[in-house]
């Protein structure tokens, strides 16, 4: 055993100072104190060592735990940044959902196109200076304009300051101050441009989520709009006994101009409607929904095609606006016969196809409805037999153009007419010929098809009984009109006062 060399000193001079002592009756006590010091050593040694060792242990314990625990923290910054990665990528995705090259490409081409167009409008006709400088600067000071004045006034007032911003950052640049104070040389260094793009930025931002919130409260009421629009059109699968129709509707906007309707009268005979307002979006939705209202009360008063006509086209011409005018095919369809009176107020002919293969064209020259007060278009008779096709559309479909600007065309509508077959088949190869067409070219103006046939033994079983039914049904009919015309009319002034003063406004 080691022990400490001032403790083992001490103890042989202890022992040397006792064998000298040796008959001395104090020995056996100082022989017991030096045990016992020894021995107290002795314990106080091996508990040192003791806790060393355990000192040692949890050292080495301690080391590991923390090896152990740096390679989970280590893992764990890599598990972190691995799901801040993942997030990351996650918002990308969702951000650039939907993006192509074909858009971007389109946003440039078309899109500034079409929006220099739109702010520029009022001043379309001014001429162009020569000069390609000279022009640049002039279209830069139409648009600049054109933008300015669409804004209100108090956002105006930012655009215009946001612009002043930019330029004072363009100018000033760097302000630098240098003077000397009690001996001292103090210079003060300041770079304005940094402040004055963050002013302008901030102030073009806020416009920005202005223009952003009023565009969705508008798309909101848009499609209010359009869903109240829905309802006036028909939905699903239109029955009529003894006939086959297939219908569609698309709109170039959130609210269309297009109207069609297949309606049954108390007389039995069916009344056909197509009808186009001019241009599209809300002021055309609007004047749809007038036609629509003036329609079912004129078909409440009288449901002869010039009748009616003539009334839709007084409630036009009474709206007081050059946006209020549309085309329209109106017919009225005995289902048992198959004769077929109709109106055609510039609309595109409708094309009637023969049992035999023949093709003919419905409706005569005329103005569009609402153009002037004494417009009457004149009827035309004709007879729809077992087996013939009717197709009604609107010029949606044949004045749509691809990216080469080409139309679809009339005789494009007539060649696949021409082959016949149901309904069905001839409205879904029209459609399917117009989206080969048309690509991914966005509609410039709503589309309404519609396509019916005769059948050919309904047709023939239904002839002379339903040819009754009709003729004695339209006597009650004819004897249970309103006779006041006057209260009639009141009702759809009525009706349509709304809309028309929203029309004025818009």
């Amino acid at each position: 055993m080691n022990l400490p060399l001032p403790l083992l000193t001490l103890w042989l001079a202890s022992g040397a100072a006792g064998a000298a002592r040796a008959e001395s009756r104090h020995f056996a006590i100082w022989l017991a104190a030096n045990v016992l010091i020894v021995l107290m050593i002795i314990i106080g040694v091996a508990r040192v060592r003791v806790r060393s060792r355990r000192e040692r242990r949890a050292l080495r314990k301690r080391r590991k735990l923390e090896a152990r625990q740096g390679r989970h923290s280590r893992q764990e910054r890599r598990e972190t940044w691995a799901g801040r990665a993942r997030g990351f990528a996650g918002f990308v995705r969702e951000y650039t959902a939907g993006l192509n090259r074909r858009d971007i490409k389109r946003l440039f081409d078309r899109d500034a196109a079409s929006a220099y167009s739109v702010l520029t409008r009022e001043h379309a006709q001014l001429p162009e200076p020569e000069g390609r400088g000279k022009r640049l600067l002039f279209r830069t000071r139409l648009a600049f304009l054109g933008l300015s004045y669409k804004l209100t006034p108090a956002r105006r007032a930012v655009f215009a300051v946001s612009l002043i911003c930019i330029v004072v950052a363009l100018a000033t640049g760097t302000y630098s101050y240098n003077a000397v104070e009690r001996g001292h040389a103090v210079r003060v260094s300041v770079d304005f441009s940094p402040f004055w793009f963050l002013l302008s930025s901030s102030g073009l931002v806020f416009l920005l989520a202005l223009e952003l919130v009023d565009r969705v409260r508008v798309r909101d009421e848009l499609q209010v709009a359009r869903e109240l629009q829905a309802e006036l059109l028909p939905h699903g699968a239109i029955a009529l006994p003894g006939y086959q129709i297939a219908h569609s509707y698309r709109t170039a906007n959130e609210v269309g101009g297009d109207y069609y309707e297949v309606e049954a009268l108390p007389d039995g005979r069916v009344a056909l409607v197509v009808g186009d307002a001019t241009g599209h979006g809300m002021a055309s939705g609007l004047v749809m929904a007038i036609a629509n209202a003036t329609l079912q009360t004129a078909l409440d008063i009288d449901a002869e095609p010039r009748q009616v006509a003539a009334m839709l086209n007084r409630t036009l011409c009474r709206t007081g606006t050059r946006r209020t005018f549309m085309t329209l095919f109106y017919a009225l369809l005995a289902p048992a016969s198959g004769e077929l009176v109709s109106v055609c107020a510039a609309h595109p002919f409708p094309l009637l196809r023969r049992a035999g293969g023949g093709l003919e064209e419905l409706g005569q020259g005329s103005l569009p409805l609402g153009v002037r007060d004494d417009l009457a278009p004149e009827p035309q008779a004709s007879t729809l037999g077992p087996g013939d096709l009717l197709v009604l559309y609107t010029d949606g479909l044949a004045e749509a153009v691809n990216a080469q600007a080409e139309a679809f065309g009339y005789e494009r509508i007539a060649a696949l007419v021409r082959p016949g077959g149901t309904p069905q088949a001839v409205h879904d190869r029209i459609l399917a010929a117009f989206d080969a067409h048309v690509g991914d070219e966005p509609l410039r103006d709503d589309l309404t098809l519609l396509v019916m046939a005769r059948d050919g033994a309904a047709g023939g079983a239904g002839g002379a009984g339903g040819a009754g039914e009709a003729g004695g049904a339209g006597g009650a009919g004819a004897a249970g009109r309103p006779a006041d015309a006057a209260e009639a009319a009141a009702k759809v002034a009525a009706k349509v006062a709304e809309m028309a003063a929203a029309i004025r406004r818009a």
